[in-house]
């Protein structure tokens, strides 16, 4: 769910900047994940409905773990972008 909602809240703009600067091949993954994830959320807060409290936790616990970890990796873009840019200059 980490992921969908992500996609959801923010892949949208990203997808309009990315397509902007690198055209619409390079901007796909963006548009699948900004557009078609909505449906994919929606279902998987139909189904949190049936989970016991116990599940519910859990789900939770792994969203909070996820959200750091994937922020990590965000984070560390400029990082790698300014190490690659040295590599190629």
């Amino acid at each position: 769910m980490t992921l969908e909602g992500a996609g959801v809240k923010a892949c949208g703009e990203v997808y309009k900047r990315v397509k902007k600067a690198h055209g619409e091949k390079a901007a796909m993954f963006l548009k699948v994940h900004s557009e078609e994830d909505v449906g994919h959320l929606d279902k998987a807060f139909d189904q949190l409905k049936c989970l016991e409290p116990r599940a519910v936790e859990c789900l939770i616990k792994n969203m909070e773990q996820s959200c750091t970890l994937y922020g990590e990796i965000l984070r560390e873009i400029p990082t790698l972008v300014k190490r690659n840019q040295k590599k190629v200059a």
